[in-house]
């Protein structure tokens, strides 16, 4: 559906929903005061089912905006008792049996904060194996890191089924040495990529912890591929291979002090994954179903499901790869936990996202597969891998040259055929992975390909890049994330070319201006510094009455002072290289509600105005005119034909393709 405006431009339309309001429970004014008292009259552990109005973040009203929701979506309705960090929460201690828990945005985060807590310049970390990221976390804390692994982790043909475990001897050394003083922690890594993923035993971790308690030194572990080591765990080591991998992982940190980890997948944001769930769960119009809810409810602590769900698990599993594939899994969700609802699972098994993939968006799609996959995976058998390194000799006019490469082949695909875990690039995901080769085969070449790197300077950030940034450097909270982001996009300091955030000349002055004048305000430090003391006075440790004069003097009179010396600023203006056809001038970049266009500087004298035509390399479908890039009033791109609405109707919110048919 199109709409022609008095101007004679057609844009398409697009149909939205109304929302509806949310039901919440109002509590007496005793039950409201045995709630704050059960809290400890701590408002912030008040769970947001007891809230009827939330005035810590302004999110508990009745009526509201798609935008006040969708932004409240973000935060998971509140500070307050958030369910998504209750889930969090009562899932890590159910799994590790550990009290204490920190979420953090990724696995560099965590030891961004290990590192400031606890590193010194001239200490020591001793680690089976380093990363990249803790090595640079290390060293710009003045520290060290030393690897300890075993002298077989290198020998490529050793058949050493733990090749990532410590060497005892050096690390008794080590910590003997020093008697422990100036070695804050000792690091461990549970299957390091950097020597193939290879793992490390149970027992060689309870040896480890107990040299540690020894010297009264911290055991951190790195638990980002314990999943493959538990595994390995379970198959190698006979002394725990009658332990259930959830045992195995209670053993393990029964003996470890702290455990980081990280995970990721689709790289949704939450607002928009919160979005997309919901429309899946009120429902989507399916050929002979019908407006059918495709998913059950998405905001649940549950990881029950029915067993109607599980037998239609299991009959369409045996029936589409074979019994092998099945294995009857069960997720306990912990007592306390909000189990009202299943767990997050597709409504109609038969339903699988390729059957009703033209009536989904691309997004709708998308994570609809990743749930339905995910769902059917968790009933599915582990899939076997065999690890190998190959060693490949070529015959030259010039020699003998060796290339060796070390990997893992797949043996059995298992939960892997629906369902794997998602890494941040193409290039990840190719690591470790070797075609099927076997002794002495004899390989042709295909080609070579030269490489030669140079040094780049580091790429500007994206949305996603400076979101894991400000939670690394602690400025902002998880909610903030997003309207500051959008703030700065509306105002225009930065603009979004192919995902990456580039300054305006009009940011690049308020920055400037920023800098010189608020420089005691404008920085990391102070920002970080301001969180945690919101943090402190939350859990009733700082007076927040001499927190907020503590600032607030200083700053008001830095603000006049600037107020009367700072002079009116000009912002100079990008040239263009075209020429203004009425007075000549060069005609300058501005921006307007649209978007940026070109504009005469002689205004008012000459009020020449041009928009920027942004064209594609695809003629039209219909008529093999110029297709125009154009933006609707929601900022969203849509292509229109340079003949649109005089000789040809063209107009999509899909680029063209040079396949599409032109009788269209």
């Amino acid at each position: 559906m199109t709409i022609r405006f008095y101007s004679e431009e057609s844009v398409p339309v697009e149909m939205h929903r109304a929302r509806i309001v949310q039901k919440l429970q109002l509590l007496t004014i005793e039950e409201r005061l045995e709630k704050i008292q059960e809290a400890g009259n701590n408002t912030f552990l008040l769970y947001n089912k007891d809230i009827y109005l939330d005035m810590l973040t302004d999110s508990g009203v009745n009526a509201m905006s798609d935008e006040m929701q969708a932004a409240m979506f973000v935060a998971d309705d509140s500070y307050a008792g958030s369910s998504t960090y209750l889930k969090m929460a009562n899932k890590l201690k159910e799994i590790f049996d550990m009290n204490y828990f920190l979420p953090a945005h990724q696995g560099r985060a965590c030891e961004h904060i290990l590192v400031k807590r606890f590193v010194k310049k001239m200490d020591i970390i001793p680690m089976n194996v380093r990363f990249d990221s803790i090595k640079e976390f290390i060293s710009q804390a003045g520290a060290q890191y030393v690897e300890l692994i075993t002298t077989e982790a290198l020998v490529v043909n050793s058949n050493n089924p733990f090749k990532g475990n410590f060497d005892l001897d050096k690390l008794e050394n080590i910590l003997k040495e020093h008697c422990g003083k100036n070695i804050p922690f000792i690091r461990i890594e549970a299957g390091s990529n950097l020597i193939g993923g290879q793992p490390l035993s149970l027992e060689n971790i309870k040896q480890v912890s107990e040299i540690a308690k020894k010297y009264n030194v911290l055991v951190v572990l790195d638990a980002s591929l314990l999943q493959d080591n538990l595994y390995f765990i379970k198959q190698r080591e006979e002394k725990y291979q009658s332990l259930t991998i959830r045992e195995i992982t209670k053993e393990i940190s029964k003996v470890v002090d702290i455990i980081y980890f990280s995970a990721r997948k689709l790289g949704f944001a939450i607002k928009r994954t919160m979005n997309i769930a919901q429309g899946l769960y009120e429902g989507v119009k399916v050929p002979e179903k019908g407006s059918v809810g495709l998913i059950t409810y998405m905001r649940t602590d549950s990881t029950r499901i029915s067993e109607e769900a599980r037998a239609a698990a299991k009959v369409h599993i045996t029936e589409k790869y074979g019994a092998n594939y099945y294995e009857n899994r069960y997720y306990k969700t912990k007592a306390g936990a909000q189990d009202a609802h299943e767990g997050i699972r597709p409504t109609y098994i038969e339903l699988t996202p390729e059957k009703i993939k033209d009536s989904l968006t691309p997004e709708q799609f998308k994570l609809y597969r990743l749930i339905y996959n995910r769902f059917i995976a968790s009933q599915m058998s582990a899939a076997v891998y065999d690890t190998i390194t190959a060693n490949i000799d070529t015959n030259t006019e010039n020699g003998v040259y060796n290339f060796r490469a070390s990997g893992q082949t797949l043996k059995f695909k298992g939960f892997m055929t629906l369902y794997v875990e998602g890494t941040d690039s193409k290039e990840e995901e190719k690591e470790g992975m070797l075609p099927d080769i076997k002794e002495k085969e004899e390989l042709k070449l295909v080609k070579i390909d030269p490489k030669q790197s140079f040094t780049e300077p580091p790429p500007r950030y994206t949305e996603a890049s400076l979101v894991k940034t400000l939670e690394e450097k602690g400025i902002g909270r998880p909610s903030t994330y997003s309207p500051t982001i959008t703030t700065i996009l509306d105002r225009r300091y930065i603009e979004k070319e192919q995902k990456q955030l580039i300054p305006t000349e009009l940011g690049k002055v308020v920055n400037k201006l920023l800098v010189e004048n608020f420089s005691d305000v404008v920085n990391v430090e102070f920002t970080a510094n301001i969180e945690n003391q919101f943090d402190n006075i939350a859990e009733g440790k700082e007076n927040w009455r001499k927190m907020i004069s503590d600032f607030y003097g200083p700053f008001e009179e830095n603000l006049e002072k600037v107020e009367k010396e700072l002079e009116h600023v000009e912002m100079v203006e990008e040239v263009s290289d075209v020429k203004c056809e009425k007075c000549g001038r060069m005609m300058v970049y501005k921006y307007g509600k649209f978007g940026k266009f070109l504009a005469c500087p002689g205004y008012p004298e000459c009020k020449n105005t041009k928009a920027i035509v942004e064209t594609v390399d695809v003629p039209c479908p219909k008529c093999g005119g110029t297709v125009q890039v154009r933006r609707a009033k929601n900022k969203k791109k849509y292509y229109i034909c340079e003949n649109n609405p005089k000789s040809c109707d063209y107009i999509s919110w899909n680029k063209p393709t040079k396949n599409e048919d032109k009788n269209k």
